[in-house]
This record gives C-alpha cells, sequence and structure tokens, in this order.
C-alpha cells in the first residue's frame, strides 16, 4: 500500500472500543486499555504542569517530517498558543513535551520502536 493510501486510511480507522490505534513505522497497531497505576502517572505528572501556561492532552497523535508514523503518547504538552488548528494530529514542531508510561507489556515498543521514531523526528530526548 502506497503510503498516501496508509496514511488516508488511518486518518479515517476508528479501532473498536476500549482500544486504541497508532500508526507506527507504516502498521496500525491497536493497544487495549491501561491500569490505574499507568493512569496514576500520568494524572500527576500532568497534575504539575501548570495550566495558565500549558495544554495537557492524553489522546493526541504527533505527526513527525519524513516518517510515516503517527503516535499517540501517554500525554502530550503544548504551549499555549501552539497547535491552535483543530483535529486529531499535532506537529511534532509544537510539542513541548511528550510522555510514555512505560509497562513490562509496552517496553519494547515504548524503549525501542517509538523512541527511535521520536528521535527520527528530531524531537528531543531527556
Amino acid at each position: 500500500m502506497r503510503d498516501q493510501h496508509i496514511e488516508e486510511y488511518f486518518a479515517a480507522f476508528e479501532p473498536p472500543e476500549g482500544l486504541r490505534a497508532e500508526l507506527l513505522r507504516r502498521e496500525i497497531l491497536l493497544t487495549g486499555g491501561t491500569d490505574i497505576v499507568h493512569n496514576r502517572i500520568v494524572s500527576e505528572v500532568t497534575g504539575q504542569i501548570p495550566h495558565d501556561r500549558w495544554h495537557r492532552f492524553a489522546t493526541l497523535h504527533v505527526s513527525f517530517p519524513g516518517e510515516l508514523s503517527k503516535p499517540q503518547p501517554d500525554l502530550v504538552v503544548l504551549e499555549r498558543g501552539r497547535g491552535e488548528g483543530s483535529g486529531w494530529l499535532v506537529p511534532a514542531s509544537d510539542v513541548t513535551l511528550l510522555l510514555e508510561v512505560v509497562s513490562l507489556r509496552s517496553a519494547d515498543r515504548d524503549y525501542g520502536l517509538k523512541r527511535s521514531i521520536y528521535a527520527a523526528g528530531a524531537f528531543p530526548r531527556t
């Protein structure tokens, strides 16, 4: 399937209820819900980011130039005034911080595949 078709298919794709979808290096990956520990970590980090200066999102996908990937980090933080458009996709250049909560189930994907996507997209690692 050509790259444009993959992106169009993914943009229109609606995963089954309870699952989330990510486009990772030309493959659509479906993952299940998160547990309370995962959600607690995201909540605690989100609570430390001042709302008056930053937008904090848990359901945005990020696009990277030169990457046929649309990952959905566990938390995406944008400075107010950035990402003012509409839609489900934000360019990496608008992102101030992204967070991946790593579990035993997701360790290979988060430390390997997703980290390499973020690095290839020139998103700074810390």
